[in-house]
């Protein structure tokens, strides 16, 4: 059973050590490097990995709910 993520934007939140976890992987993994894609500009998506933003949040939440 996926753990339950609360969507509401704009919510302050807790997170469990866990969940927390599971961010960290989900931020590291090849499938949000994926999502960055551009054959075309390589050093752009390099940079845009090294940040993370609200559309990381929201991706795993719904990977995970």
């Amino acid at each position: 059973m996926k753990n339950q993520v609360d969507h509401q934007p704009d919510k302050e939140q807790m997170f469990t050590t866990k969940q927390l976890v599971a961010f960290g992987n989900f931020l590291l993994s090849r499938e949000r490097k994926r999502s960055f894609q551009d054959p075309s500009n390589k050093d752009k998506v390099r940079k845009e990995c090294n940040y993370v933003n609200d559309t990381d949040l929201a991706n795993w939440k719904n990977k995970v709910s």
